[in-house]
């Protein structure tokens, strides 16, 4: 079973581990087109990013999977591509959640190599994986064969790293409430 945004588990934890330093001075904000399609029939991602001037400078998009399962990791990956695609801004993250003992690792690669995959196209997409748990599994520019992850070693810039963390859990704060106004 997959589903579209965040599970109401651990959620938080989870985004408290993630740092990317190229998000540092942004603000999430629940994308109000969310529910709506955009012109290619896609979805519009859950989250926008903004500038301290409120400019759109980038989207976020949420997946989990709720049972270990690598054809739906690759769909719902393979959509959230589509979604951010569809945007052209500059920051484009994919936020993805997988149950404990998920091979995301084999699995990412996997989806890099399937036939007619071009991830020339995906260079600055980045995909940020943890567990339910809250753990971190990598987060990964989809657009490097090499699959290295970018979240170890500095890899965003450095520096102070709480803006983000800061954007990031009230981003996922805000659409965990905007579901639950929605039954979800």
């Amino acid at each position: 079973m997959t589903r579209d945004g965040p599970p109401k588990i651990s959620s938080g934890r989870a985004v408290l581990r993630c740092r990317v330093g190229e998000l540092l001075h942004t603000t999430a904000e629940v994308n109000p087109e969310a529910n709506s399609k955009n012109d290619q029939g896609e979805p519009h991602p859950d989250t926008k990013l903004l500038d301290r001037q409120g400019n759109v400078v980038g989207y976020r998009e949420v997946k989990t999977i709720e049972n270990p399962n690598q054809n739906a990791f690759m769909r719902q990956l393979s959509k959230a591509t589509r979604q951010l695609r569809a945007k052209k801004t500059k920051i484009n993250e994919i936020f993805f959640q997988v149950p404990k003992g998920s091979d995301a690792y084999k699995w990412l690669g996997d989806w890099q190599k399937q036939p007619g995959r071009d991830i020339s196209n995906c260079r600055g997409y980045t995909v940020r994986i943890v567990d339910d748990t809250g753990e971190e599994l990598g987060t990964y520019d989809l657009g490097d064969s090499g699959l290295h992850d970018v979240g170890k070693g500095g890899g965003g810039g450095g520096g102070d790293d709480s803006g983000y963390e800061d954007a990031m859990h009230q981003g996922m704060l805000n659409k965990e409430r905007a579901m639950e106004r929605e039954g979800f």
